[in-house]
């Protein structure tokens, strides 16, 4: 027999809050080199040209174990503390816009397009946020890889990342150590 909870959330930010303080929990009660993680996202809407691959910039950190991320140098970089295996996720949201066919979130290592992370595009809602989600495969990276968050959209001119924190929703990332 399944057993579900409902906890209630009004907003998306309340299950993440509480994903997080989980997270933070079980980190805290681990000594190792498996803690190393980070989540960051951004506080304010960023212009995503159209047709073009542009690297999010993020200014908020939600937590930092290792010294993956500068909020002011090279901000739009998660990078690697020790080599390892990490794996990761992101997250673009898209003002609503009914322009265009394609909004798409990819992840880059040093700065070049490889098999290690994905990518995901998706179709366009006109009333609502389309938001994009990508998860990073678990891979080996060195010691000083960096990984970035890039977003992709064709409405015919430029179009803004969604930073609503009200509603718990704005563009994120994630990279934390597996092995």
């Amino acid at each position: 027999m399944a057993v579900t909870a409902n906890f209630g959330w009004a907003k998306p930010a309340d299950r993440e809050q509480f994903l997080e303080n989980l997270l933070q929990q079980i980190l805290d009660d681990m000594d190792s080199d498996l803690s190393l993680s980070v989540r960051v996202s951004h506080s304010a809407a960023q212009s995503i040209p159209n047709n073009a691959w542009t690297s999010l910039a993020f200014n908020t950190e939600a937590h930092d174990r290792g010294g993956f991320h500068d909020t002011a140098v090279n901000n739009s970089r998660l990078t690697v503390p020790a080599a390892g295996v990490y794996a990761g996720r992101g997250q673009v949201v898209f003002a609503a816009s009914s322009a265009g066919n394609v909004r798409g979130v990819r992840g880059r290592v040093n700065g070049v397009n490889t098999n290690l992370v994905g990518i995901h595009q998706q179709g366009v809602f006109a009333s609502f946020y389309t938001v994009v989600d990508v998860s990073l495969a678990a891979a080996l990276y060195a010691q000083g890889n960096y990984v970035e968050l890039q977003a992709y959209q064709d409405s015919g001119g430029a179009l803004s990342t969604v930073a609503d924190a009200a509603a718990g929703f704005f563009s994120t990332m994630s990279l934390w150590r597996v092995g």
